[in-house]
């Protein structure tokens, strides 16, 4: 665990601080006192000294470490003024030299504790031991019976010998999860399961029934896949323990997402990949790795990213049945499940492109299973993936703002509306639009007229009076005079690319604002 004097300086927040930092990022694996340390001095140390005479007065290495204790009176400015610029010092007001010793104590056995069980809590994620051997190494740790619920309240992992020690281990053993009582309890604790999904933080609460203090801690704030209990039945709660906690929620988080990824694919290589792919584990440079020469057979040709958003369709998908459907009923095209979506790779020969009946074909196969699904633009390298995986989950979160129905929502449809996100979440679309764009919208304004629209539809049907005047089911000499009366208006250079871009860009922007009488 990388351990910088900024979060020294975090910990001592109760005392008035000021740090002088070098340009320096060096990880820091203890401290000594400046008086009592030997020489040679080291870099990654922390010098604690309450006599600001002695920095400058020792013969420093550059960018050495000092916690400096100086009286409320001093001045923080001057201080730093008098020190060498290679030289990191934290200054701290306190007159209790030996409190600030002890929370330097306190402060290195938390950091080192909680890097080297992070460390073993990595190992066991590497070997695939599973959820349980994570138990059994956090109770090393926290001294006290560990449960693990999944979002359904179930025991699936507890340290099994301790919890028989307990009345309220034996109940949960018994019921092998949550029992009626359980429920009761949290909802008299003014439904503290609802705080704890939203919580990063561990909370902790007060057992009625057993007079018990207890820690628990939602596993993922982003999915409900359960939470995580420990009984202070043998120690009380220590800071420690929270960063314990922290770190063990993150590592079950990563088995269960990993079991649950295994459980509901196939285990065929290209899952894994595709996986690792989404997870961002697999830079450009992997593909040259003799284990990944599948890749470039099994994903070459015209690429699309379909997503198949479970959680917003009206009843429950089987999965299995729709990744089959779609296998079949597509050549060449890959699936996997991935954070309980359906993900479809298809893969095209050559430069063979979706045509319109495909879509339809696609579309009918959505709603038929009652599913949103979305899809991104066409792609060649797979290595891009995660990028048209995005599109495809904007594609169905702009489509279903319009129509909040199940379909196939195309990002090719929906490009526009996420420009003016982007667009909007900096700047007002307003202040991009065309300043004879803005002449016309104004007279419209006044005159309840539809000139901007008008002028939008001549360009996009490639300035073609009679393509335009058909689109907008109007007569040719009504589209001639509208023409007539823009070009009275402003004077706009038809035969420039440049503006005729810019006024087509600038009315889609605007587009949701503008309603055209036509």
């Amino acid at each position: 665990m990388f351990i910088s004097i900024k979060s020294v300086q975090q910990y001592f927040s109760k005392y008035k601080s000021h740090l002088k930092e070098s340009d320096s990022n060096i990880c820091l694996t203890g401290w000594l006192d400046i008086q009592s340390a030997p020489s040679p001095y080291f870099s990654h140390l922390l010098y604690l000294t309450d006599d600001y005479n002695l920095i400058k007065n020792t013969d420093c290495i550059e960018n050495m470490f000092f916690l400096c204790i100086v009286d409320e009176n001093e001045d923080f400015t001057v201080l730093s003024k008098g020190v060498e610029k290679n030289i990191n010092v934290l200054f701290l007001k306190s007159d209790d030299t030996n409190a600030v010793k002890q929370g330097l104590v306190e402060f290195f056995n938390i950091r080192c504790g909680v890097g080297l069980f992070s460390d073993s809590l990595l190992e066991i994620l590497c070997s695939e031991s599973g959820t349980q051997t994570l138990v059994n190494r956090g109770f090393n740790m926290f001294g006290n019976p560990i449960f693990v619920f999944d979002a359904g309240f179930n025991l699936i992992a507890c340290t099994w010998e301790e919890a028989e020690k307990t009345p309220t281990g034996r109940r949960i053993l018994n019921s092998k999860g949550f029992s009626s009582e359980d429920y009761e309890i949290i909802n008299h604790l003014e439904h503290i399961h609802e705080k704890v999904k939203k919580s990063e933080t561990p909370l902790v609460v007060h057992h009625p029934e057993f007079d018990i203090d207890q820690m628990i801690c939602s596993i993922s704030t982003k999915k409900d896949i359960g939470h995580i209990v420990i009984n202070a039945v043998n120690k009380p709660f220590s800071d420690q323990d929270y960063e314990f906690m922290i770190r063990l929620k993150r590592s079950i988080e990563q088995q269960l997402r990993k079991e649950e990824f295994i459980q509901t694919n196939k285990g065929f290589p290209y899952e894994y990949f595709l996986k690792d792919l989404l997870d961002g584990k697999i830079a450009s440079a992997g593909l040259k790795d003799e284990k990944f020469s599948f890749v470039h057979k099994e994903f070459s040709g015209t690429l699309y990213c379909l997503v198949v958003e479970s959680a917003r369709s009206l009843g429950t998908l089987n999965k299995t049945y729709i990744r089959t459907e779609f296998e079949q009923a597509y050549p060449n095209t890959k699936t996997i499940i991935y954070n309980d979506e359906i993900i479809v790779i298809f893969s095209l020969l050559g430069k063979k492109k979706f045509s319109d009946k495909d879509y339809e074909k696609l579309d009918a196969l959505c709603k038929s299973h009652s599913m949103y699904a979305g899809i991104s633009n066409a792609f060649s390298s797979i290595l891009d993936l995660i990028e048209y995986y995005k599109q495809s989950l904007r594609s169905i979160e702009l489509g279903t703002v319009k129509n909040n129905k199940p379909s196939l929502f195309k990002y090719s449809d929906y490009y526009i509306d996420h420009i003016t996100t982007l667009f909007a979440q900096k700047e007002s679309a307003d202040t991009f639009c065309h300043p004879k764009l803005k002449v016309l919208i104004e007279y419209d304004k006044t005159h309840s007229g539809n000139l901007a629209y008008t002028l939008y539809m001549y360009l996009i049907c490639e300035r073609n009076i009679a393509a335009a005047s058909d689109k907008m089911f109007i007569h040719r000499n009504t589209m001639n005079y509208r023409m007539k009366k823009i070009d009275s208006l402003v004077d706009i250079d038809y035969e420039n690319y440049s503006e005729r871009q810019y006024l087509i860009l600038s009315y889609e922007l605007l587009e949701q604002s503008l309603k055209p009488n036509v």
